[in-house]
């Protein structure tokens, strides 16, 4: 006998056959979890292992080019880790205040509904003040850059964090069932539009890293740049330095031992390579 659902069948003993579409689907999920799990994982170490293929390379290209060094000192795998480390976190930080909306349906919390809005709102701040920071550093116009670096910035994406999870997280929990009215919609998207244009920059500025952007070096008695490490020794390039300017001299270079030597790191305003 079957019901009307078509969900279920039981037989003349009162026994309960599930035989449904859904459960189909589920039981050949139970019975390939670990096939399907050893597909994705395969696909995904492949994947990573391309990328860091494809990413080392086009590094080490770049810096031969830059430098006129060959490429083979420069393996461009540390630049390959930092990239995807950036983009998981940057990812996590987008999702987490949906993951922590979610979480507070589940736990039915006032208190933690409010220390997670509090939270939210902390890391959204930091996210957006780090992805600005990198933004203020390449703009080549002065004029752009004091618009941007000042506190109504500051002020802005505050707001704007604020708002985001006000209707992700205490909106969610207090008044779910109520509708959204037409100011909260204009609100919420304008709030999303600029954290998302905030996020999109620093992923892009991030992600488009070149060497020539590089402003950090480290230098051996004012006259030597290290510029890689290959085989446990130093690649040195001479160098001058004028005031905030270092000045590399393209094309010379040589290793030296990591050990016996004085090394100053310095941020630098200006990068030559000639």
């Amino acid at each position: 006998m079957q019901d009307k659902q078509g969900k279920e069948i039981v037989d003349s003993q009162g026994n309960t056959y599930k035989s449904t579409r859904d459960s189909k689907v589920k039981q050949f999920l139970k019975d390939n979890v670990w096939n399907i799990l050893g597909t994705g994982l395969a696909a995904f170490i492949t994947l990573v292992g391309t990328m860091n293929l494809v990413i080392s390379k086009s590094f080490s290209v770049s810096c031969s080019s830059f430098y006129g060094i060959d490429g083979k000192y420069f393996s461009g795998t540390e630049m390959f880790e930092n990239k995807l480390i950036f983009v998981l976190c940057a990812f996590l930080m987008f999702a987490y205040p949906f993951i922590f909306s979610y979480i507070s349906e589940k736990i039915n919390s006032k208190i933690y509904v409010i220390l997670m809005f509090l939270f939210t709102v902390c890391v959204l701040f930091v996210q957006n003040i780090l992805y600005t920071i990198n933004l203020i550093e390449i703009i080549p116009w002065t004029w752009l850059r004091k618009i941007v670096d000042n506190y109504v910035t500051i002020i802005v994406f505050l707001i704007v964090d604020v708002m985001i999870a006000y209707f992700i997280i205490i909106r969610n929990f207090f008044w779910k069932n109520r509708k959204y009215n037409k100011v909260e919609k204009i609100v919420l998207s304008i709030a999303l539009l600029l954290y998302v244009m905030n996020v999109a920059t620093g992923i892009a500025i991030k992600m488009d890293y070149e060497i020539s952007d590089k402003k950090s070096y480290e230098v051996i008695e004012q006259n030597r740049a290290i510029v890689s490490n290959y085989n446990g020794k130093f690649v040195v390039m001479d160098c001058e330095i004028q005031g905030e300017t270092i000045v590399l001299k393209k094309g010379t270079y040589s290793l030296e031992e990591m050990t016996g030597v004085s090394i100053t790191y310095h941020k630098y305003e200006k990068v030559i390579c000639e």
